[in-house]
C-alpha cells in the first residue's frame, strides 16, 4: 500500500475536503448505502422485523446526536490513517494500538447504549450464564447434566456447551465475581481475537499490511459492538486460534502445532459445536493446498499431522472424562434435544432469504461491500494459477460455504447474526485483501468510518441484546 502523503489540516473544512476527495466507487457506495441505511433506521424500517419477531427491537427513537460521536471518531480515525506509514508501522506494536483505540471507542460507545454492561451480565434471559459463577469450574463439568436442572430460569445454558457457563465459573474463581468486571473481561477476550487474525493473514499471506487492515477492521465491526458482552463475540478467539495452528503445522510441517490443533478444537467444540465445522471445512481446504506446495512428502506429512491432531484431540478428552466425569458427546447430545424447544416463533422462509444480508450489514455496510468485491474474484483468479490466492479464496468459499449450510438449517431464526458473528473475521480478511490489491486508503477509510458511524447510530436505538 503506497505510503500517504503529510498533510496539515487549518481546518474542519478543510480536514473534511481531504476526507471525501479522491473516493473510489467502492468508497462512494459505502457512504452512500450508510446513508440509506440511516435513513431506513430513522424511520424504523431496519432492522427488518416479521410478523412476530424482530431482527433488534426499537428502544428509542432516532437522533442525529447518536451520530455525532460516530462521525467525530471517523473523522480522527481517517485522519490518523491519512498519516499513518502502513509500510513501516504495521507490527505488533501497530495492532496493539489500534486494540487500545477500538476499546477506547467501546467504552465510549457503552455508555450511549439503552442497557448497562452489568444488567446486560446479570440478565437471566439475555445471557443466562452468570449463575454458573456460583458454582467452581471442576462441578460445572462434572455436573454438566444437572445445570438445566440447578437453573431453570437460564434458557441459553440449557441449548449450549458446558465451556460458556465454565468461562464465567473460571472468572469467579480467579476473584472476579463482579458483574461489570466480568463485562469488560469478556468484551477483551473478544478484541483479543485480533492477534490470531493477524497471524493468520501474515502465515497465509505473507503481508503485514494485508494482516494488521484485517485485525482493525475486525476490531471496528459494529456486531462486535451490538453483542458484546455475550460470550458468541468469545467464539472466534477460539476458531481463528485452530484455524492458526492448523496452518502452522501444514506450513512448517513442524508437527509439533499438529497436537496443539487436536487440543483447540476440543476446546473449540467445548464452547461452541457449530464453528467445529467452519473449522473442518479449512483444514481440508489447506491439506489440498499445502500437500499440492510439498507433493513429494505430502501424504506423509497430512497423515502424521492428522494422526497427532487425533492424539491431542484425545488426550484432553480423556483428560476432563477421568478428571471430572465430562463427556463432551454427551453435552453435545444434550444440548441437540434442549434447542429443539421452540422458545419463540421462527418463520424459516422468512429469514432463510434476509440473514445471509442482516449478517453482512452487521458486519459493517462498506466492509460487507469490500468483502463482495474481493471474494467474488478470489476463487477464479486462484484457480486459473495467478497469483498466490488461497488466503483470500480459501477464505470466501468457507465464508460462502458455512452461510449456505447454516442458512440451510435454519436453526438460528432471527439471531443470525449474533451466532454467526464468528464468519466476521473472514469477511474482515477479504475487505482487507481488496483494499490492500487496490493500493487505496480511501477504501479503508471508507470501511473504518462507515463502520464507526453505523455503531454509533446504531447502538443507542435498536437492541441487539434485551435483558
Amino acid at each position: 500500500m503506497r505510503r500517504p502523503e503529510k498533510y496539515c489540516y487549518h481546518s474542519l473544512t478543510e480536514m473534511a475536503s481531504s476526507f471525501f476527495s479522491g473516493f473510489t466507487r467502492l468508497a462512494s457506495l459505502s457512504w452512500a448505502a450508510l446513508a440509506v441505511y440511516l435513513a431506513l433506521l430513522a424511520m424504523r424500517l431496519f432492522p427488518l422485523s416479521s410478523s412476530s419477531e424482530r431482527v433488534a427491537p426499537y428502544l428509542r427513537a432516532f437522533s442525529p446526536w447518536f451520530l455525532f460521536f460516530g462521525v467525530a471518531a471517523a473523522f480522527v480515525i481517517c485522519a490518523a490513517l491519512r498519516r499513518y506509514s502502513w509500510e513501516k508501522n504495521n507490527g505488533l506494536a501497530a495492532l496493539t494500538a489500534w486494540l487500545a483505540a477500538a476499546l477506547l471507542l467501546h467504552s465510549f460507545l457503552c455508555w450511549t447504549a439503552v442497557f448497562p454492561l452489568p444488567e446486560l451480565v446479570l440478565s437471566p434471559t439475555a445471557n443466562s450464564f452468570y449463575a454458573a459463577s456460583a458454582l467452581p469450574p471442576s462441578e460445572v463439568l462434572s455436573r454438566f447434566k444437572e445445570l438445566p436442572a440447578l437453573f431453570p430460569a437460564a434458557q441459553h445454558m440449557h441449548t449450549n456447551m458446558a465451556g460458556k457457563p465454565l468461562l464465567y465459573s473460571l472468572l469467579a474463581a480467579a476473584g472476579g465475581q463482579g458483574a461489570f468486571f466480568m463485562a469488560v473481561t469478556l468484551i477483551v477476550l473478544g478484541k483479543l481475537a485480533a492477534l490470531p487474525i493477524y497471524f493468520l493473514v501474515v502465515a497465509l499471506s505473507e503481508d503485514r499490511r494485508k494482516a494488521l487492515l484485517s485485525a482493525v477492521f475486525y476490531l471496528f465491526a459494529p456486531m462486535l459492538f451490538y453483542f458484546s458482552p455475550m460470550l458468541n463475540t468469545v467464539t472466534p478467539l477460539f476458531l481463528l486460534s485452530a484455524m492458526l495452528a492448523v496452518v502452522y503445522c501444514l506450513r512448517t510441517g513442524l508437527m509439533r502445532y499438529a497436537p496443539l490443533a487436536g487440543a483447540l478444537f476440543y476446546l473449540l467444540l467445548l464452547f461452541e459445536p457449530a464453528p467445529g465445522a467452519v473449522l473442518c471445512l479449512f483444514t481440508a481446504l489447506a491439506l489440498v493446498y499445502y500437500g499440492k506446495l510439498y507433493a513429494d512428502t505430502a501424504l506423509r506429512r497430512s497423515a502424521a499431522a492428522l494422526a497427532l491432531a487425533a492424539v491431542g484431540f484425545a488426550a484432553v478428552y480423556a483428560l476432563l472424562s477421568v478428571c471430572f466425569g465430562y463427556s463432551l458427546w454427551d453435552n453435545m447430545r444434550q444440548s441437540y434435544v434442549y434447542a429443539q424447544v421452540p422458545f419463540y416463533k421462527r418463520e424459516y422462509w422468512r429469514w432463510f432469504a434476509m440473514n445471509p444480508f442482516l449478517f453482512l450489514i452487521n458486519c459493517g455496510v462498506g466492509l460487507a461491500l469490500a468483502a463482495v468485491a474481493s471474494g467474488w474474484a478470489a476463487p477464479r483468479r486462484f484457480l486459473k494459477g495467478g497469483e498466490p490466492l488461497f488466503l483470500e479464496a480459501s477464505f470466501a468459499l468457507v465464508l460462502l460455504v458455512s452461510l449456505a449450510f447454516f442458512n440451510f438449517l435454519g436453526l438460528v431464526g432471527a439471531e443470525a447474526s449474533r451466532l454467526w458473528l464468528y464468519l466476521a473475521p473472514l469477511a474482515a480478511v477479504l475487505a482487507a485483501s481488496y483494499c490492500v490489491e487496490k493500493q487505496s486508503l480511501h477504501i479503508a477509510w471508507a470501511v473504518l468510518g462507515v463502520a464507526v458511524v453505523q455503531t454509533a447510530a446504531t447502538l443507542p436505538v435498536a437492541g441487539f441484546v434485551v435483558p
